[in-house]
């Protein structure tokens, strides 16, 4: 033995390796059969949180860039780093992420010559988020070239079940499995006393978190668990249903997925969080700063009611692990209004009400309203501010133009089509045109007019249209709440779709309570402006089945033809169809628990579905949204 350390440079434990291959000692003893301690390497933070709380920090020989908790762990050799090395904005930060997974690079590196000379004997890693962490593909690669081989131990949490199960994982992979169960129990013994202060039938408090501001990303998985269990609803991302008992009736829900801010103005919440994922506490109330400079986070009633809380999102809630105890205990505490719950030091900021302006109202002055009416009647394109004395376009200038151009102007009548997500303010009042700059001066002699939701019956219809026909969209909306009605998709989604797919979209906003005859009328008006003038003008639906509702188009349409490309096409195909497109589906909308709202539609979901929810959704179980690969 001493002989081999000193020619090979071995550490001991890989001697030690050497006598396993007999067989007699165990996968656990080294020389003499004696019980060899674990050595750890953990690349996932939550994972070194937990190791840490059964008791096994001394096991730790290496951990993640972002390993930071507890204190006494930061003199470990560090293994991994990330590609993106500054935080910069959250705009920016998506953007870099987005290209970088987009192009298939992961966005962490891991120091392979480090992580072999520290010989780990388990490995701490995750599968759940390519963003949060260096992938489980990337470790396991790794791993098979560090002798001898080492466990690796992927923790995929979704719920705060899944968290404290994770104990007993790791315990177990370390050698530790009585000290995990005595943790758990620990832990659960701090839930179960939360709870306690959680009345049973009192109305949920309605609650927005924000754990991404650019775009603007909702909470998921374990978050709008802790929420529910705290006495709140997450309206935008609901939890599923549980198990009875500890976590009452409540389980994770779906991952963490971009909203317009149309839609988190139409939840209207009680309260707002804004927790940005990996941010300290100084970052994420910059960012919050930033959120009050829009047009529309003043305009939410929780803003305006000082009913704001900026999280430290790196030590809390973002990681699946132990301090999501800590996080629960302080949602109990604002929710209930019990302060005596809340964990002391909670790294937490409350935003007072009316702390800033926005950058534009979303109203003109009365005076400025009349004159832009007088110089339009007149035919005027522009007009000076009597304000400013600044010239002004007016909406008949814009008109002439025929497009929006993207600059968030004061009168513009196709309400910011070409204005970034997030930053469109004017609202339609009629049906309208809207185009890029590309499409203006394109007309066509044959014209498609595809009746569009966003979901992926009507994406299926747009990838089978006759290429030598020109394709619009056409989509109508509640005028009042800018959503689509059933789907739960946002009229600005669909401008987004439409400019991915480089296609023209006609948006027609519905009054409140309007009839079937307006509808029809409306839907018309729609079809004449998205014919653009062509003779040849042909309506498509992405019905799949159902013979009354094509009846029942085909009869107020008329004289219009309608077509149903995908009508009757059995649902192997068109599900397959699904899964191979550039494009990826979402359940936007469900009344039925086995599909929750934020989940992929995958082989998977489809195939978990029971025999009384239909496997498109078309009786109404479920909606989707599409978010389109850019043309």
């Amino acid at each position: 033995v001493q002989f081999l350390y000193l020619i090979g440079n071995l550490q001991l434990n890989q001697i030690n390796s050497l006598f396993l291959l007999s067989g007699s000692c165990g996968p656990e003893r080294g020389l003499r059969g004696m019980k060899q301690a674990a050595r750890v390497c953990s690349v996932l933070p939550s994972a070194t949180e937990v190791l840490c709380a059964i008791g096994g920090e001394a096991l730790l020989v290496g951990r993640s860039h972002e390993d930071n908790y507890p204190q006494s762990i930061t003199d470990r050799p560090i293994l991994t780093g990330a590609k993106i090395e500054h935080f910069t904005s959250s705009g920016d930060v998506d953007r870099q992420v987005s290209e970088a997974l987009h192009e298939g690079q992961s966005l962490y590196t891991l120091d392979e010559p480090l992580l072999q000379s520290l010989n780990p004997s388990v490995i701490l890693t995750q599968d759940v988020c390519a963003v949060c962490a260096i992938d489980l593909g990337t470790v396991n690669r790794v791993a098979t070239r560090v002798f001898p081989r080492p466990k690796v131990v992927s923790l995929n949490p979704e719920s705060l079940q899944d968290v404290l199960e994770d104990f007993l994982l790791v315990g177990n992979a370390v050698g530790m499995l009585d000290e995990s169960i005595a943790a758990k129990q620990a832990y659960e013994a701090r839930i179960a006393k939360a709870l306690s202060f959680v009345p049973k039938d009192a109305p949920p408090v309605k609650v927005a978190f924000i754990e991404w501001s650019d775009p603007v990303y909702v909470g998921g998985h374990w978050t709008p668990q802790l929420i529910t269990m705290a006495g709140g609803y997450h309206t935008l991302n609901p939890s599923n249903e549980g198990a009875d008992g500890l976590y009452v009736q409540t389980g994770g829900a779906g991952k963490s997925f971009p909203v317009p801010p149309e839609k988190v103005l139409a939840s209207d919440p009680d309260i707002v969080i804004v927790c940005p994922c990996g941010l300290t506490l100084a970052a994420a109330k910059e960012e919050a700063d930033k959120l009050y400079e829009t047009y529309w986070f003043p305009e939410l009633r929780a803003v305006k009611a000082g009913r704001v809380y900026c999280v430290d999102g790196d030590a809390m809630f973002n990681r699946p692990g132990p301090r999501l105890v800590d996080a629960l205990e302080w949602l109990v505490s604002l929710l209930q209004n019990r302060p005596d719950v809340c964990p002391a030091d909670f790294p937490v900021e409350h935003y007072p009400p009316a702390r800033h302006r926005p950058q534009q109202a979303p109203t003109l002055a009365q005076d400025i309203e009349d004159l832009h009416q007088e110089v339009c009647a007149a035919g005027e394109t522009t007009y000076k501010d009597p304000v400013t004395g600044y010239t002004v376009i007016t909406a008949v200038g814009h008109k002439k133009r025929g497009y929006c151009c993207g600059h968030r102007c004061r009168h513009c009548p196709y309400g910011h089509f070409n204005v970034k997500p997030g930053n469109r303010a004017n609202k339609l009042t009629k049906p309208t045109l809207l185009r890029s700059p590309k499409n203006a001066q394109k007309g066509a002699a044959a014209v498609d007019v595809l009746f569009w939701s966003g979901g992926k019956d009507s994406f299926l219809t747009y990838t089978l249209h006759d290429k030598a026909r020109k394709v619009v969209l056409l989509t109508t909306y509640a005028e009042s709440s800018g959503m689509i009605p059933s789907q739960q998709v946002h009229h600005h989604d669909i401008m987004d779709q439409a400019k991915a797919l480089q296609a023209d979209l006609v948006l027609v906003p519905l009054p409140q309570n309007h009839s079937d005859d307006e509808y029809v009328r409306l839907c018309k008006e729609g079809v004449q402006l998205a014919a653009q003038g062509a003779a040849d003008v042909q309506l498509l639906f992405g019905d799949l089945h159902l013979s009354c509702i094509r009846a029942w188009r085909e009869e107020r349409f008329a004289p219009y033809q309608c077509r149903f490309p995908i009508f009757g096409v059995p649902y192997p195909v068109l599900q397959e169809a699904l899964f191979k497109a550039a494009a990826r589906v979402v359940v936007s909308a469900s009344s039925v628990p086995e599909v929750p709202v934020g989940a992929p539609f995958t082989p998977e979901l489809v195939a978990g579905l029971p025999d009384s929810v239909d496997g498109m959704g078309e009786r109404g179980e479920f909606h989707t949204k599409v978010t389109v690969n850019r043309a």
